[in-house]
């Protein structure tokens, strides 16, 4: 649980010195959620080599840069669950999910519920 909290802490703040890295790889995934975000594509734009972004991603945040980019698209899909009707293949579409059962797992792995658990459960 400690270990958690550690990682939740890096990525909500990164300490002095980081800033500016984890900003840019936060502003990059944000401004890309509905396309398929590839390190390779995020090194080309950013100005890092792969090795170098993924290493130092995670030393900054506790968590892979895959794993980051997955929760901030669960991010943006609970959203859309929340506020909109969109059906679960179309927000899986929408977010570049390769397929709704790969949206689907992938909502149940970073929110331990399925996206239609969520949406009920954000209606009430």
């Amino acid at each position: 649980m400690i270990a958690y909290a550690q990682r939740v802490e890096r990525l909500r703040g990164p300490r002095a010195g980081q800033d500016r890295f984890f900003r840019l790889c936060a502003q990059y995934v944000s401004q890309n959620i509905f396309t398929t975000i590839r390190a390779e594509q995020m090194t080309r734009e950013l100005g890092y080599t792969r090795a170098y972004l993924c290493t130092r991603f995670k030393q900054e945040t506790g968590i892979s840069l895959t794993r980051y980019v997955q929760q901030e698209k669960v991010a943006e899909a609970k959203r859309l669950l929340r506020f909109t009707d969109q059906e679960l293949g179309d927000i899986a579409a929408l977010l570049d999910f390769s397929s709704q059962s790969h949206f689907q797992t992938v909502f149940k792995q970073v929110t331990g519920e399925t996206p239609m658990a969520y949406r009920r459960s954000s209606q009430v």
